[in-house]
């Protein structure tokens, strides 16, 4: 590297961390101004759960009696109020946002104010999202100590200060992840459902009143579990808070704490019948790498040409195609060295199965059935997953 390449590097990336640092400033000024409204719907949830469970029924002689290791009720439950407290701040910190600017503008507005690149605007709301989700969990503590019935107090400490940082930071962490993986993939027309559909089940089924271990009497519901990031907010913060409970193994919620951080992949909805614009959006605007369908891009010339040199994967779904009347042509997709990989798309509305659509791809349409697999390995949202683009005729 040349020293005047090396020094419009390097200011490059000084630019990158001043805006960085100047878009982050800006979203903590905004969170002073509006500390009113952010401490109202932080305290609001873990307030009432704590009043009715530890405060109320306890009154009213109908208190919960916890069967795991003798603690009582409203000590399990202190850990996963304060991941409930985590993910829903979290979410609701960056997904609503982006939610509404995609409603309005379909952009993301600092991508366009910012001089920096997509994935350091999605960081930068991460990391603003996650400061925001660590207050909330501060809250948390003082209601828990303020707010119960007499006898019903929580025997909680922090046993284990790195581990408790480790979980919070990376809880935090997650939570504003999926956020981001909300507001960029839920279509705004359908905000409603992200209450119902996402974060409803997510709680209910996130080990909050009842640690994972508890679980053992209902193996297949133990097991289903592992797919809530919750689970393991929830089990991170119960070993620092409430070693004296099962809890999971450190390795494990940790490994899924700070994997699930560093690297949450998102694959988003576009071009099964919208056209090759909405393929460009969710590339150039989104950043994705990979993509649902994108069929669409099959009309226009550049945006095939785009996903070439930016190496997307395309995720397509031969019998869905069929039943909604498309006849997408795959192999022109393939000749021109786009990875492509099927998939079942919705099993409820095609009734069908992976290795259906990887026959109906090879032999209606002319694939090569190993060509799928290997770019279904390579282009995976997992470690060490390959970028590299596949070449024409491979």
């Amino acid at each position: 590297m040349s020293a005047t390449t090396a020094t419009t590097a390097d200011r490059s990336g000084g630019s990158w961390l001043g805006t960085f640092l100047a878009l982050l400033a800006r979203d903590v000024r905004v969170l002073r101004r509006q500390f009113g409204q952010f401490a109202l719907r932080t305290v609001m949830q873990p307030f009432l759960f704590v009043f009715v469970f530890a405060f109320v029924f306890p009154k009213i002689g109908q208190g919960f009696k916890s069967s795991v290791g003798g603690a009582s009720f409203t000590t399990v439950l202190v850990p996963g109020l304060i991941a409930v407290a985590i993910n829903f701040q979290g979410i609701q910190a960056v997904a609503l946002p982006l939610v509404q600017e995609f409603s309005v503008s379909k952009e993301i507005e600092d991508r366009v104010l910012a001089p920096v690149p997509v994935w350091m605007v999605g960081l930068e709301k991460i990391v603003a999202g996650a400061i925001q989700s660590v207050l909330a969990a501060i809250a948390v503590f003082p209601i828990v100590y303020l707010v119960h019935a007499h006898g019903a107090a929580p025997t909680v400490d922090i046993h284990d200060w790195p581990l408790f940082v480790v979980a919070l930071v990376f809880s935090s962490l997650l939570g504003s992840s999926m956020g981001l993986f909300i507001g960029t993939v839920l279509d705004p027309r359908k905000i409603t459902l992200l209450f119902s559909v996402v974060l409803l089940p997510i709680t209910f089924l996130g080990c909050v009143y009842y640690p994972w271990a508890a679980l053992s009497p209902i193996p297949w519901l133990k097991d289903l579990v592992l797919l809530n990031p919750l689970v393991y907010m929830t089990e991170g913060l119960r070993a620092s808070l409430t070693p004296q409970l099962p809890h999971m193994p450190l390795w494990a919620f940790t490994l899924a704490l700070v994997g699930g951080s560093a690297g949450l992949g998102f694959m988003p909805h576009a071009g099964q019948v919208g056209g090759p614009d909405v393929v460009r959006e969710a590339v150039e605007m989104l950043g994705a790498i990979r993509i649902a369908h994108g069929v669409g891009a099959e009309r226009d010339g550049e945006v095939l040409q785009l996903l070439v040199d930016r190496g997307v994967c395309l995720c397509v779904c031969p019998s869905s195609n069929a039943r909604i009347g498309l006849k997408p042509d795959f192999r022109k997709f393939a000749e021109l060295g786009i990875p492509l990989v099927v998939n079942t798309d919705d099993p409820a509305m095609v009734p069908t199965t992976l290795q259906r659509e990887l026959t109906v791809a090879e032999t209606d349409f002319g694939l090569d059935r190993g060509a799928l697999i290997a770019a279904a390995w390579r282009h995976r949202f997992g470690p060490n997953r390959s970028r590299q683009r596949r070449q024409p005729g491979a």
